[in-house]
């Protein structure tokens, strides 16, 4: 109990609050009413977190009864959880109950706390749809947005986490969160610190219905141990350098501008008009097995087939970033974008 305590007033430290929450609480906690205009407190964002994870922990510090009054509250009652993991989910609706003085608008929250930039790189998902759908105004939504969770999370059943983090956020925020990144399809290592990331109890997907907490240091240390020398991974250094090429697009892919702009980088390096025989060529020449631990068989003859119709266009963003990586990564990246 005493630790739940601690949580909630370390989150309640890191939080936004009104000036005129002080003021009503001072004179009568009652009147606080349900019809309020704006939210009384909002979660400060913490650096590389998810949009799940503010909904989290601004349910944690609402007081509200339930999951489902705080689902009534921001949503009108419809259980979008499964999409926000890494998809913003009704984002219009945060200009609406989030007074400006707070710093977060709907247009921060997509590019910051959501895969916005990662997706942009594919023409898969143009800019006019992906953007309606962030906004929850595009007809037949759902497909195009499982469409687009299924390209970000992939193999991923869980919600993951790297411990360091969750010891660095501890130290920083004096709670945890769940990191954006590690939530990504072809993620297995933290960018930052190397470590293999870890599977929290907790699933993700359609049956993501509930808000749960990040781990605390105590319990992140725990299942650290518990899975320590559980399997060895002979990629382990081409996944920590995928994690690191993901991270950087998440955060910078508006400097390499459209889709084009990238498949002209690809050119300068394979030459004009490169058959789906050399970039598989090029994407295996080092490492193969690597290729194949991220994409099935059949997955790579899909996209065999979708590279002899669309040529490069259309791909995921997930093979972007192993272009990237075969060409150079990060540090190839910023050279191209800086000429």
């Amino acid at each position: 109990m005493r630790r739940i305590r601690q949580s909630f007033c370390s989150m309640l430290r890191n939080s936004w609050i009104s000036p005129a929450l002080g003021k009503i609480l001072q004179r009568d906690p009652t009147m606080i009413r349900e019809d309020q205009e704006h939210l009384l407190v909002f979660p400060i964002p913490m650096k590389g977190e998810c949009w799940y994870s503010l909904l989290a922990r601004y349910h944690a510090i609402s007081g509200n009864s339930s999951e489902k009054y705080t689902f009534d509250q921001l949503f009108g009652g419809k259980t979008v959880l499964d999409a926000a993991v890494t998809l913003p989910a009704r984002v219009k609706l945060i200009d609406a109950w989030l007074p400006r003085e707070c710093g977060l608008t709907s247009d921060r929250i997509i590019r910051e706390f959501t895969a916005y930039q990662y997706l942009r790189l594919s023409s898969r998902f143009p800019d006019t749809a992906y953007q309606r759908l962030m906004q929850g105004s595009a007809k037949r939504g759902r497909g195009m947005r499982s469409q687009m969770a299924g390209a970000l999370r992939g193999r991923h059943q869980k919600l993951c986490f790297c411990p360091d983090c969750v010891r660095s956020d501890t130290e920083e925020y004096h709670h945890s969160c769940w990191h954006l990144v590690h939530q990504i399809n072809g993620v297995r290592y933290c960018p930052i610190h190397g470590m293999r990331l870890i599977e929290s109890p907790w699933p993700e997907g359609e049956k993501l219905v509930h808000f749960y907490p990040a781990p605390d240091a105590e319990m992140a240390g725990q299942m650290e141990k518990e899975s320590r020398g559980e399997e060895t991974d002979v990629f382990q250094d081409r996944f920590f350098e995928l994690a690191k090429t993901i991270d950087w697009l998440l955060a910078n892919s508006e400097r390499i501008g459209t889709e084009e702009r990238l498949l002209q980088f690809y050119e300068s390096e394979l030459g004009t008009d490169p058959s789906w025989q050399d970039i598989l060529r090029h994407l295996a020449s080092k490492d193969a097995g690597f290729v194949l631990e991220l994409f099935p068989e059949e997955d790579l003859v899909r996209m065999g087939n979708d590279v002899i119709k669309h040529g490069l266009r259309q791909q995921s963003p997930l093979f972007h970033a192993l272009m990237i990586m075969r060409f150079g990564g990060v540090q190839w990246l910023e050279r191209k974008t800086q000429t």
